[in-house]
């Protein structure tokens, strides 16, 4: 293997309550999940951290509406809020390992408006999406080993996601202070939400990488402690009844 990925699930929380409404007399099942995880991707020919992340991920079935119909909810047991969880997290977690191996990067400039950048759907690129834009500066050497740990960066702009292609994308210039080169590497404002397998309109779905990412995460949740599991467990109801 050329990467290792190991980590900790720091916080794996369920939360089932019932909130009663006074004008109908009818009650609605409130569900809240939170998951945080700490992972780091080392090179294990040299044994150098390429990244290092904190992912966190929450769902409230009172919010969640906005993204995923009542009706392809209405038969959702809690398992099935727990896949969506570890889904997005372990999505969010492929993005982040990817993007530290191999960083999104400027790969030709069109005009002063628009740039094309190296990376396509399916992994984590969306419409609208925002990032900051890094042209790479004089080189870090080392002083005891001399080795080159990488080269410093110089933030010159930022751009905004307007069209994702299968194999690339193309952004339009927010701002910018200084040219920008091609290869030049754009970081993320803020993660992207990945669209959920649930949705009416499927998303691609995740790569290898995402995968592989998404079977160590289930691995791993299926043995950290979990608050008030038992709570949601005994009282969660029966499959015709979803949080609405």
């Amino acid at each position: 293997a050329d990467y290792l990925i190991t980590g900790n699930i720091n916080r794996l929380d369920f939360q089932l309550s019932r909130m009663d409404i006074p004008i109908t007399g009818e009650s609605q099942n409130i569900l809240t999940a939170t998951f945080k995880l700490q992972f780091k991707v080392t090179e294990v020919k040299s044994g150098k951290v390429v990244c290092a992340e904190e992912i966190k991920q929450f769902i409230d079935s009172r919010t969640i509406g906005a993204e995923i119909p009542y009706a392809t909810r209405s038969n959702w047991t809690l398992g099935d809020y727990k896949d969506l969880l570890f889904e997005r997290a372990a999505i969010q977690a492929g993005n982040a390992s990817i993007a530290g191996i191999y960083p999104v990067k400027v790969a030709s400039i069109t005009n002063n408006t628009e740039v094309t950048l190296n990376r396509g759907e399916g992994l984590g690129i969306v419409p609208g999406a925002r990032f900051l834009v890094f042209n790479p500066g004089e080189s870090v050497v080392d002083p005891d080993t001399g080795e080159n740990l990488g080269s410093s960066e110089i933030q010159v702009g930022e751009l905004e996601i307007i069209r994702v292609n299968p194999k690339f994308s193309v952004a339009r210039v927010v701002s910018v202070t200084a040219p920008f080169k091609v290869g030049a590497i754009c970081r993320p404002t803020a993660p992207p939400q990945p669209p959920s397998r649930c949705s009416t309109s499927r998303a691609a779905r995740p790569n290898e990488a995402t995968r592989s990412v998404s079977s160590a995460i289930r691995a791993r949740a299926a043995h950290a402690p979990t608050r008030s599991l038992q709570t949601c467990r005994t009282g969660w109801p029966s499959a015709s009844r979803a949080c609405r």
